[in-house]
């Protein structure tokens, strides 16, 4: 019996992260799909394009269905979401990497903001913890 190390370290890694590392996640996850899609395209391997185009689109439709659209910064990302959703489906039926490329930047830059946003939340929680237990 052998023991797959790389599927229980990732799913470890998912049961254990905190709710802003797990959406990095999925972008980190969406992101890799439409670099490989791009290549498979470039390859000339149609049905792998297809298949990685296709996960990225279930990444962001789970990215979509965890919006609070109660708040308007939320209806804007559920927006954004539908508009990458759409031109997903759109790079899929026409096999076109420019429209990969589009919705790959726009990832590009939502990733970005999530990643400072971790770092601000955990550079916030370390001096909470330690200037309470400095006074304490």
């Amino acid at each position: 019996m052998s023991i797959d190390y790389a599927h229980y370290y990732k799913k470890q890694a998912v049961e254990t992260a905190s709710p802003a590392r797990l959406i990095i996640m999925l972008y980190e996850g969406a992101l890799n799909s439409i670099a490989q899609a791009k290549q498979a395209l470039r390859d000339g391997r149609i049905p792998q394009a297809h298949e990685n185009i296709v996960k990225a689109q279930d990444i962001i439709s789970e990215l979509d269905r965890s919006v609070d659209t109660s708040y308007e910064v939320g209806k804007s990302l559920a927006a954004l979401y539908d508009y990458m959703l759409r031109h997903l489906i759109t790079a899929n039926v026409k096999k076109d990497e420019e429209v990969l490329r589009e919705v790959e930047e726009m990832l590009q830059e939502l990733l970005a903001a999530w990643q400072e946003a971790a770092r601000k939340a955990a550079a916030a929680s370390v001096s909470g913890v330690g200037g309470y237990a400095a006074r304490g």
